[in-house]
């Protein structure tokens, strides 16, 4: 069952196929997972016409704003899908050109970070084969150590995140590129929670792009 946001009224439909708008139009189809308060699809949706853009988020008052604008301006290349990560509807599976996954927070930012193949294998399901995975997180030993030691997070070392190819790959999710990204960008995602990460403080942001490999 798909649990699907317009405005503030949750629908709910069986299938993809269900959905008020022809799938077979758009070139391409990205996922967005925790999208947040959906701003950063709205804005690529509205760049982007030919492209179906679905965010899922578990929080449906977070996305109240932006669905509303997609309906008030009539973006029929946008969807909120009402979901969480251990939750997400299985016909979703397969979709995917481009998955994003922009500074989580939770069991989100655990399955980016950590040994977790159940969770980080429902991810790559979504992707097509060849399929882009991009991942933007940040977090600090100055900042978030509470949150390190209860999640029993990794420190963020060049040598763990190479060994994070071992991780990603039991998921069919080859890593080609592990990096630091400037502080700057993060102004372009436009979610809340990036914001409050960043708000008067300094630290480093982590990029990993990997593709779904054939295996």
């Amino acid at each position: 069952m798909l649990r699907i946001l317009k405005n503030k009224k949750i629908s709910e439909i069986n299938k993809m196929e269900e959905v008020d708008i022809s799938l077979n139009q758009f070139k391409d189809i990205h996922i967005d997972i925790g999208t947040g308060n959906g701003k950063f699809i709205y804005d690529l949706a509205v760049k982007n016409p030919y492209t179906l853009y679905i965010g899922i988020e578990p929080t449906a008052s977070n996305l109240y704003e932006y669905s509303k604008k997609a309906n008030k301006n009539k973006l029929n290349n946008l969807i909120y899908i009402i979901s969480s990560i251990e939750n997400m509807d299985e016909d979703l599976n397969g979709m995917a050109d481009k998955v994003y996954i922009n500074f989580p927070w939770g069991s989100l930012l655990e399955v980016i970070v950590k040994d977790m193949p159940e969770l980080l294998n429902k991810i790559s399901l979504l992707g097509k084969i060849e399929s882009e995975f991009h991942f933007t997180f940040a977090y600090s030993t100055i900042h978030e150590p509470m949150e390190i030691e209860k999640r029993n997070l990794p420190i963020l070392t060049e040598e763990y995140l190479l060994n994070l190819k071992e991780i990603y790959l039991k998921a069919g999710l080859s890593i080609e590129s592990c990096i630091n990204i400037a502080p700057l960008e993060v102004n372009k995602f436009g979610t809340l929670w990036a914001k409050k990460l960043f708000l008067g403080k300094s630290r480093d942001v982590y990029k990993i792009i990997s593709r779904k490999s054939r295996i």
